[in-house]
């Protein structure tokens, strides 16, 4: 069954003061009432009543005792009306209800509720929409835009049980009895099929029929798309039905996932992928818990999805057909195309880490809502701070997956044991690059010779049962340790509201833990876009930064700047479905010789960087011990977090932006200077990737600071794009280019800077 996850309700509000935060929505003057998709499909088809009718519905097809002729000869008219007994889930039994044929087409009826046609819910612009989207065309990404959903799950997925041979779905739009309130909200379903109406006896219709929700889907302002996007969803089901009586879960609803990709509709959130706990787990696990099983919906949906790009959609699709079960059902699928489901696994959950079809078209979603996905480490060991990885146990799940993760390591070798493992290695060499290679269970220990800023293990267990004991220790060389002292004031919880940051710098301040003997490590931002909120621009739009370190005036205010740079958001996009901080990791320790000896007190922070309308959130967490964070320059100066007061009232007294900070601690002094050297002469890099389809990197050297454009213009000399327009300190600074809607074709790019100019061409390719 089909669920949309709840989006959390977040106020936004407008700061007062004079360089004013836009707000992201506006708050509703009456709380909405949180309402939320129930999973109900794989729980009804599980009753006693529904697995017996559909178990007699193949026994008459199987001994040829289906009429041959529709059970009524004469077929209805618009405005006809009928009852039709519908399951009511708050009683658990089946009761009847009066119902309006207002639509025919050429492969179903849609009937509507009158009692829903009576209460204004079911509009005649609603009903066109929803006739459209069944007959006649469906979003772009569908796999035939030009034809609806009846038609495309039907090409893709097989027949429909066709029980009383009409030749036609009966599509019923109905107030489903699922226990939703309007007042208090809550849980209520959105669409089911149902086998018992596949049985002229007990309380079916002896009909094919997807039921759609008219009230809450259709009386209140929820967008039409969920609604159409659980009929694709609900479809396959009811096709699914006239070749199976009993596939498990796991396989059932994750091909009803990809019928709404395939039909053009949005995908889930994957929000699973973020906690390494969530996808070390059986394969086909299926929560009874009404929250545990959304992450098997999106596990189970992503997975079809990637098999689409293994085997394409007719063979996805015959796996409906396909009478086997479970595992049996996707070997069927995949040994014909030389492929077994083992390795997939482990292409699959290579594809989950990696994401990059550059480096091999196994490895990433081809679908362009796919490819900012990416899960997290199992676990991170830190060679900067250690020099080996004692003896470690971990449970790992039939068909599960741990990842494995050493960064800053020289010479690493790893011994593993465990039974039934598939293991392969990232390996990212220092200077760039990935090299992946399969590794054999029992060549044990595993040496990686050389220096490396990150080795990952993808390792999975090829056996989809039970579970098993994976351990595993690690030693590696180092030039230099240090000692980790992670700074943080936060406790991991943001406050509402979120309020875009209008370009301004949110910065925090932090103390150096030992004066001359420490770098910076990692830096854990609390980094929202505004693409994340349901009101803003796509999920597509860039997510860049610009990191800055400053030190401190005297008045404790932030002062000059020490470093900057322009980094992408690392993290795989997701949209806010929590008050818990997703932190971005920033790595500093490369940058150390241009940051150079850090001052006793000093600010981190970051502002939006480039032209685009992805805008910075500002997020704040709860700390009143004292004032730590800034936000400006605003026409006032520095402006302290704790002086702010929100145009609502609200006061951000008492509250921190939840910066956090590693100092790495040495046992020998850091230099007291720069190493690095300001660039001699303005310089403009050559694009990289150059030519190339989206995005690209534009690197370019400032001799000093000032005024700096950086534009793009076509060879008629049009202004296609300004990526820069404003002072920028001297330095090395990076940008990154969105050609996306632009023409194939040969591009200049213009930096401008101390009345000199640099041009390099580019090429965008389609």
């Amino acid at each position: 069954m089909y669920r949309i996850l709840a989006g959390l309700v977040l106020l936004f509000c407008v700061p007062a003061f004079a360089q004013n935060l836009q707000p992201l929505s506006t708050s509703p003057t009456k709380p909405t009432p949180e309402s939320y998709i129930l999973h109900v499909t794989d729980w009804l088809n599980r009753q006693p009543e529904a697995r017996q009718a559909l178990a007699d519905f193949h026994r008459r097809k199987a001994l040829g005792l289906l009429p041959a002729t529709p059970t009524i000869q004469a077929p209805p008219q618009v405005g006809d009306r009928q009852t039709f007994k519908v399951y009511n889930f708050e009683t658990q039994t089946t009761e009847s209800r009066t119902f309006e044929l207002r639509v025919i087409e050429t492969r179903f009826y849609l009937w509507v509720e009158v009692a829903s046609l009576d209460s204004g819910w079911v509009t005649d612009e609603k009903l066109e929409a929803l006739r459209a989207a069944l007959a006649d065309a469906t979003p772009a990404g569908s796999i035939n835009p030009n034809q609806g959903i009846i038609a495309n799950d039907e090409d893709v997925f097989g027949d429909p049980p066709d029980v009383d041979r009409d030749g036609k779905t009966d599509v019923l739009l109905v107030d489903i009895r699922d226990g939703w309130n309007p007042e208090s909200g809550g849980g209520f379903v959105a669409g089911f099929v149902y086998g018992g109406d596949l049985s002229p006896f007990g309380n079916g219709n002896n009909k094919d029929i997807l039921y759609l929700d008219t009230n809450p889907s259709l009386s209140t302002n929820r967008p039409i798309e969920s609604l159409l996007s659980t009929a694709a969803h609900e479809y396959q089901h009811l096709i699914h039905f006239n070749y199976d009586t009993d596939e498990i879960s796991f396989v059932n609803e994750g091909l009803s996932e990809w019928a709404e990709v395939m039909n053009g509709y949005g995908r889930r959130a994957m929000s699973y992928l973020s906690d390494v706990s969530r996808y070390n787990v059986p394969i086909f696990r299926w929560s009874q818990d009404n929250k545990t099983v959304l992450d098997d919906y999106e596990r189970a949906g992503l997975f079809t999805t990637y098999l689409e790009d293994r085997i394409g959609w007719q063979a996805v699709g015959a796996i409906t057909r396909d009478a086997s079960n479970g595992y049996l059902g996707y070997e069927n699928a995949l040994v014909p195309r030389g492929l077994s489901f083992s390795q997939v696994l482990l292409d699959f959950h290579t594809a989950n880490f990696l994401n990059n079809r550059n480096v091999n078209a196994a490895y990433g979603y081809s679908r362009t809502d796919f490819q900012n996905l990416g899960a997290a480490p199992s676990v991170v060991y830190n060679g900067r701070i250690a020099t080996q990885t004692p003896d470690t146990t971990i449970l790992l799940w039939g068909g599960g997956v741990l990842y494995l993760v050493w960064q800053h390591v020289k010479d690493l070798q790893v011994t593993l044991s465990g039974p039934s493992l598939a293991i392969r290695a990232l390996k990212y060499p220092d200077g760039g690059g990935i090299v992946v290679e399969d590794l054999d269970p029992g060549a044990s220990p595993f040496t990686f010779t050389g220096a490396y800023d990150q080795v990952v293990l993808i390792i999975t267990r090829t056996s989809t049962s039970e579970s098993s004991q994976v351990t595993y220790s690690a030693i590696w060389s180092s030039d230099q340790t240090f000692t980790s002292q992670i700074a943080q004031f936060d406790n991991g919880q943001v406050l509402q509201p979120f309020v875009l940051a209008g370009g301004l710098e949110l910065l925090t301040r932090f103390e150096n833990p030992q004066p001359g003997y420490t770098l910076l490590g990692r830096v854990f931002l609390p980094l929202y876009f505004y693409s994340q909120f349901s009101n803003g621009p796509p999920a597509t739009e860039p997510r860049d930064f610009t990191l800055t370190v400053r030190a401190a005036n005297p008045d404790s205010t932030p002062g000059d700047v020490l470093f900057e740079q322009t980094f992408e958001d690392p993290r795989p996009y997701q949209g806010v479905t929590s008050f818990t901080i997703p932190f971005a990791e920033i790595d500093l320790f490369p940058y150390a010789a241009q940051i150079g000896d850090l001052p006793d007190v000093l600010f981190i922070g970051y502002r939006d960087a480039g032209t685009d309308t992805n805008s910075i959130v500002l997020a704040t967490a709860s700390y009143t011990v004292e004032n730590r964070s800034f936000i400006g320059p605003t026409q006032q100066g520095w402006r302290a977090l704790w002086d702010v007061t929100l145009t609502d009232g609200t006061s951000l007294n008492g509250r921190i932006i939840p910066i956090r900070v590693e100092f790495l601690i040495g046992s020998k002094p850091v230099p007291a200077e720069p190493v690095a050297e300001l660039p001699r002469e303005l310089t403009l890099e050559p694009p990289y990737p150059n030519p190339f389809r989206t995005t690209a990197l534009l690197r370019y050297h400032l001799p000093e600071t000032g005024p700096v454009r950086l534009r793009v213009f076509d060879l008629l000399g049009r202004k296609v794009a300004t990526l820069v327009d404003g002072p920028q300190p001297a330095g090395t600074h990076t940008v990154r280019l969105n050609a996306e809607g632009w023409a194939s074709g040969l591009y200049l790019c213009v930096l401008e800077a101390g009345g000199r100019r640099r041009v390099q061409r580019l090429q965008v390719v389609r």
